[in-house]
């Protein structure tokens, strides 16, 4: 799993070939890249604790204003959802945008399964 999320962090968020991740390495990708940015999981802290493994359910109902509040910018969030292959859904999308203003023209993730 290390090796699999050294090469979605090192490779300027190209979007990831073969197999979805599974939870745990999905999980996995979410720790490791929130020690990359510094941040600690308390974002998440109403909608998640361990043992429970971060899931897309877990990151997509956060709060957009968690986000901010807790000190991480759009760009941020949006390489989470990347390399964490959640697809930023219109819902999702307009409350970022309301939160951290204008639209984003970053890489995002395409679910195509």
């Amino acid at each position: 799993v290390f090796e699999q999320v050294s090469v979605f962090m090192t490779d300027n968020l190209k979007q990831p070939h073969g197999k979805p991740l599974k939870p745990e390495e999905r999980h996995q990708v979410v720790l490791d890249y929130l020690k990359k940015i510094d941040k600690p999981a308390t974002v998440f802290h109403l909608r998640w604790s361990e043992p429970a493994l971060l899931s897309p359910k877990v990151l997509t109902t956060t709060p957009a204003f968690w986000y901010l509040r807790y000190g991480w910018n759009r760009k941020m969030v949006e390489d989470m959802f990347f390399l964490s292959q959640i697809e930023v859904d219109y819902a999702l999308e307009k409350s970022f945008d309301e939160v951290f203003g204008g639209g984003y023209k970053g890489k995002r993730w395409v679910d195509t399964s």
